[in-house]
């Protein structure tokens, strides 16, 4: 009885230990393919960078800002990013944000910001297309209350000369063009003069 266990025990290692090395093999392959074809990186085309239940806050202690560009192994433009806010306790409350978004940069300091104005309540898209300081932003908006809103879901298209941004079930459509001289290098989250919370980030390379 002891000698059928014995064989039982190592006819399951040696197919657990088969099926691993199939596994590493496959690995090792696929990565080898990724460095003779594309430089050493495999980019996904639907591959999701998801963040959850961050506190973003500004104050003499804090900036109100989360640069996400480094978790981003893809192009930031064309992307599609789903966002879903929650108040610090109403969106009015004492020690809620005043603004707060995301903002998409490159490194001439061109930019387009997106977001929503509590304190006007306003959704906006503000598009720098100058890298003079002098420059006027184009800056497109549309009024709506979300004061009684427990949460606030946002949806933004960013194509290679548009973005789009869609809110409140599709009630909030807001849309602007723009010609930058270098594509978007950086992403970051922001909130202004105060505290709000992400529930939930994707983001999403788009085709």
């Amino acid at each position: 009885m002891s000698f059928f266990c014995a064989n039982e025990k190592i006819i399951l290692f040696i197919m657990f230990y088969t099926e691993n090395v199939i596994r590493i093999s496959a690995n090792v392959f696929f990565s080898f393919l990724c460095i003779l074809f594309f430089g050493g990186s495999c980019k996904n085309s639907t591959k999701q960078i998801i963040i959850r239940n961050v506190e973003m806050k500004q104050d003499i202690r804090s900036s109100g800002i989360i640069d996400i560009s480094s978790k981003i192994n893809f192009p930031i433009a064309p992307s599609e990013t789903n966002l879903c806010f929650m108040p610090n306790t109403h969106w009015l409350g004492l020690g809620s944000a005043e603004k707060f978004g995301i903002k998409f940069s490159n490194q001439f300091g061109q930019y387009i910001e997106t977001g929503y104005n509590v304190y006007y309540q306003f959704y906006y898209i503000e598009c720098k297309h100058s890298t003079s300081l002098e420059a006027i932003s184009n800056i497109q908006v549309q009024p709506f209350s979300i004061n009684d809103a427990a949460i606030l879901d946002i949806k933004i298209k960013l194509d290679t000369t548009s973005i789009t941004l869609f809110s409140m079930n599709g009630d909030v459509e807001l849309a602007s063009m723009y010609y930058y001289s270098s594509e978007f290098n950086k992403m970051e989250l922001f909130a202004e003069n105060g505290k709000i919370f992400v529930n939930n980030m994707t983001v999403k390379r788009s085709k």
